[in-house]
Formats: structure tokens, C-alpha cells, sequence
């Protein structure tokens, strides 16, 4: 389901995609930057939170919002709300946080559409109107840590080019009548695909 981050120092809130079904869990443990002690988080209940092993693009939010805090600051400075997703389709969720929030704390939340906008800055440097690509899913467009391949995020899946290959994928794999598709004739008119998206 859909999450949302927010920074509690900052105040910036920003719509999260979740995580992959398959990603392992893990127990949700934290080692101390000063004595090197773990800790492992636990439910009411006592049983062990378990969260996800590979989350690179919460990991990445996290690092762009550390502002020089200790450990134990900076879990309490980032708090994630996951949303389930019918909820999601409906509401303003980002307004509605925003709201209580704001009831909660007297501060102004506003929200950062980071990704995004710096997905359009590359396209917009390079690559517009050219439709090619000759960094697509390139090393640095990763998105946080390295993690294996199936569970990586890149810059790349938040820029425009994403819908050509997107359309290019769904033509292969047979799943809508492609004369009926205005992005796929003109990806098919400049000869595009997923194999020519990106120069060698």
C-alpha cells in the first residue's frame, strides 16, 4: 500500500511507493552509532516488528533528512503512515495529514515531490524533446543503497520516459489493441522500445 514520509524536522511530507510483496522481512533492529549496542523493536504484544530488508527509497529519504541528529532523534524526527490504497484513491491524504499534523504540532507541513522533480530536471537537461535515453537506469540514477536488482528504484521509473517503456511493455506482453494507442504509435514512429530507450 502507499506510504507517506514526513520529516518532522523539516516539515516536508512526501507520497512513498511500498515496498515489493516479495522483499524479505526482517526483525526491525538498530545498532548504536556510540556504543555499538542493537536493539530490536517489539509490538504490544511482544512479538518482534518486522519490516522489509530492502527499502531504498525510505532509506534515501531518511539520509536526506538526518539535519545532524543522533539515532535516537532521527526515528523520532521520521515517521511513515502507510495509507491503504482505496483510501488513497479517494482522499487527499497528503492535505488531510497535513491538517492533523499541523493540529498536533501548530507548525506548517508542505509537500515534496523531490523525486519527481528531479527526474524532470534530467530529462529536461538532456533529454527533451529527444525521447531516448543515454543514461537510463544508470548506477547514479539509483535511488538509495545498492540492493539486488529486482528490488532497486531509480530516477528513472519517476521520469516521462518510464511511460514509453511502460507502453512499449504492455504492446509486448499483449495486453490492449496497440493501433488503439497514441503513445505506442508514436513510440513505434521514432522506433522506439525498451532495447532502444537507452543509447550504447
Amino acid at each position: 500500500m502507499p506510504r507517506l514520509a514526513v520529516c518532522m524536522v523539516c516539515k516536508k511530507i512526501e507520497r512513498m511507493i511500498d515496498v515489493a510483496d516479495d522483499v524479505p522481512r526482517v526483525p526491525a533492529t538498530v545498532v548504536s552509532d556510540v556504543n555499538h549496542e542493537s536493539h530490536t523493536f517489539k509490538n504490544v504484544d511482544g512479538s518482534v516488528i518486522m519490516v522489509p530488508e530492502f527499502d531504498p527509497i525510505l532509506e534515501d529519504f531518511v539520509a536526506r533528512h538526518e539535519h545532524n541528529i543522533d539515532d535516537v532523534g532521527g526515528m523520532q524526527a521520521i515517521q511513515v503512515f502507510p495509507v491503504d490504497q482505496a483510501t488513497y484513491d479517494k482522499v487527499d491524504v497528503v492535505s488531510e495529514l497535513k491538517t492533523e499534523l499541523s493540529k498536533i504540532t501548530s507548525e506548517f507541513f508542505e509537500e515534496s515531490n523531490f523525486y519527481r522533480e528531479e527526474a524532470l530536471k534530467c530529462y529536461n537537461n538532456h533529454h527533451n524533446p529527444d525521447p531516448t535515453c543515454p543514461d537510463y537506469l544508470d548506477p547514479a540514477k539509483r535511488i538509495g543503497p545498492k540492493v539486488p536488482p529486482k528490488y532497486q528504484i531509480y530516477l528513472c521509473h519517476m521520469c516521462p520516459i518510464q511511460s514509453i517503456i511502460n507502453v512499449d511493455l504492455r504492446h509486448k506482453k499483449g495486453w490492449y489493441d496497440p493501433s488503439k494507442s497514441k503513445d505506442l504509435t508514436i513510440a513505434r514512429d521514432k522506433g522506439l522500445g525498451v532495447e532502444k530507450i537507452r543509447r550504447t
